[in-house]
């Protein structure tokens, strides 16, 4: 005999208990996203502000990149446990109806160790995954949850269990479960990661059309400069076939011997925006401008090369470090140039306007929306070789 379908009254009660606990799981999710940052940023601290920086040696980069490349190949040739990039975990996501990450403390350790290691890659494939992770261990509960409410006839179905606008409450109630998780440790402990929020620019003058118009062009060429290395290192990559440990560890000798001669080319960027900011002007267009495109070289290098990461945080440094190399160049208006670089470097690197813009308003301030509007589009909009535009989604 079927069971009997919930009244009104038993559905307005189930939904507003899975809002409640999508609020209830989604703050410990939040929580401990905002732990792994932080545990990840502290152990690079503890490597180069605390050992490096009390050792004094000069060669200090080169040794410390060249041990965490043959870290990183050992316990990724042991656990096969580096983070997937976000178009494979996306994929999976699809595929699968959700993402589990099967051995936690290997992934934890495979995410830890190029941040630590000082690598030119950011945290976001990690996090990718550990939030696609956090979105099916929630879904799972509140299905099951929804299935003893009568809202689901099977707790393991994939279907949706709400109607859509039901569906996106419970959602949001999760969502701002996890932005109050990720409030309750800032409030209680340190560590994390702070976004760059670039200064406005000044009084506008006939000077800014040809200060954005070259912005525009160099982030656009960093972005075919990545590119292009993206292409011809994976071809290094395969000549190293199985040999993983020996592909981490060239690739930390490469990325500690550029950090010798330009020490910016280090690190995912998140950390470095005060310093850069603070400095740019007593280093030089020659040196701004060698550190923003070498650093977009080594960001592809390292991605390829074993050391699992992301790209976006890093091509906005390089982005912001080459603006500032503009400007010293041009004796130019610091904070035009910055915007007009990194935001036509990510319209073309994301190669579509609302995704790249929403990101720019948020490293933006409001006054440089225009510029950021524009450049975000000029980005998108110029060409590249055939094949390597981001695909249309379908």
């Amino acid at each position: 005999m079927a069971a009997a379908s919930p009244t009104k009254t038993q559905r307005a009660f189930a939904f507003a208990g899975l809002t409640g606990l999508s609020f209830a799981l989604g703050a410990p999710a939040g929580f401990l996203l905002w732990l792994m940052l932080s545990v990840a940023y502290a152990l690079c601290d503890l490597a180069w502000k605390g050992i490096g920086a009390a050792s004094g040696w000069a060669l200090f980069p080169l040794c410390a990149c060249c041990a965490g490349g043959v870290c990183i190949g050992l316990w990724n040739a042991r656990f096969k446990s580096a983070p997937l990039p976000f178009d494979q975990v996306m994929a999976q996501v699809k595929r699968e109806g959700g993402y589990t990450v099967r051995r936690p403390f290997a992934a934890a350790v495979s995410f830890f160790l190029p941040i630590a290691a000082g690598g030119a890659v950011g945290p976001e494939a990690g996090l990718m995954g550990m939030v696609a992770a956090g979105c099916t261990w929630v879904g799972t509960r509140l299905r099951s949850f929804a299935a003893r409410c009568g809202l689901q006839p099977d707790a393991a179905a994939t279907r949706p269990f709400l109607t859509p606008w039901p569906r996106r409450i419970v959602y949001a109630a999760g969502i701002a479960g996890a932005f109050a998780g990720i409030a309750v440790y800032r409030a209680l402990l340190p560590g994390g990661m702070a976004l760059p929020r670039f200064a406005a620019p000044g009084d506008c003058c006939v000077q800014w059309i040809a200060w954005i118009a070259l912005g525009a062009l160099v982030g656009w060429l960093l972005v075919l400069l990545y590119k292009g290395c993206v292409r011809a290192t994976k071809r290094i990559a395969a000549a190293f076939g199985e040999h993983l440990v020996a592909k981490t560890t060239v690739c930390g000798l490469v990325l500690g011997a550029a950090a010798l001669a330009l020490p910016y080319v280090l690190f995912p960027g998140t950390q470095q925006f005060d310093a850069i900011a603070s400095s740019w002007s007593a280093m030089g267009a020659a040196a701004l401008l060698a550190t923003g495109v070498l650093k977009t070289c080594l960001v592809a290098f390292c991605l390829n090369m074993g050391w699992s990461g992301g790209p976006y945080l890093p091509l906005v440094f390089c982005g912001a470090v080459s603006g500032y190399g503009l400007a010293a160049a041009l004796g130019a208006d610091p904070a035009v140039c910055v915007c007009a670089v990194v935001c036509s470097l990510m319209g073309a690197f994301v190669g579509k306007f609302p995704g790249a813009f929403l990101f720019m308003l948020v490293l933006f301030a409001p006054h440089g929306i225009l510029i950021a509007a524009l450049c975000t589009a000029a980005g998108c909009l110029l060409p590249q070789p055939k094949g390597w535009k981001a695909p249309a989604r379908r």
